[in-house]
């Protein structure tokens, strides 16, 4: 059965992409190229590390921002594990496209949205024993939507629903989600 989800963000969105873990990633090497200074760094290598930080952690795809499929599913199972149907999710559900477009109001242009500051985020974040300021890309409105293959015989329709609505209560996308963010509106409908 074909099912869409929509997903209408309550709390803003933060992305930090897995590829900021990869050492070979380009965006990792000028960042440890920047921090290797240490305690030479000037306020224009703290700039540059900054906007290193949020273009690698946006999740491009061809037509702009995107959230992958995978993380949304991830996001789905999380939920699901609350009834013991976390397996279940990752059997049943198959997307249709691997790269769901994020639909929000402003550019899809990386370097327009670093130019934009209503799309930054900047916290403190743990590293090994201290906390440091890293920079993440933002989206105070936001929205999703979804289209996916439901194996019914593993999952029914009913209890997608329910996932659905409840894991963006209780869990969320993206980056700190334990303060509350990424946080939605989720419904499902049948195509």
């Amino acid at each position: 059965m074909k099912v869409r989800t929509s997903l209408t963000g309550t709390a803003p969105l933060v992305q930090h992409n897995i590829q900021m873990a990869d050492p070979d990633n380009r965006f990792k090497r000028a960042i440890d190229e920047i921090t290797s200074k240490k305690k030479s760094m000037t306020v224009q290598d703290l700039a540059e590390k900054e906007r290193l930080q949020f273009l690698g952690s946006l999740y491009m795809g061809k037509e702009g921002v995107v959230v992958p499929a995978a993380n949304i599913r991830r996001c789905f199972q999380e939920a699901a594990k609350v009834r013991r149907l976390g397996r279940d999710i990752t059997r049943a559900l198959i997307p249709q496209v691997m790269e769901i477009p994020l639909i929000f109001d402003g550019p899809s242009d990386p370097a327009k949205l670093w130019a934009n500051p209503v799309f930054h985020y900047r916290t403190m974040v743990g590293i090994q024993r201290s906390r440091v300021a890293s920079m993440r890309p933002w989206f105070p409105r936001w929205s999703l939507i979804c289209d996916w293959e439901l194996v019914e015989e593993t999952l029914d329709f009913d209890a997608l629903e329910l996932i659905v609505r409840e894991a963006g209560i209780i869990e969320g996308l993206g980056d700190n989600r334990i303060n509350g963010m990424g946080r939605f509106d989720g419904v499902t409908e049948k195509l």
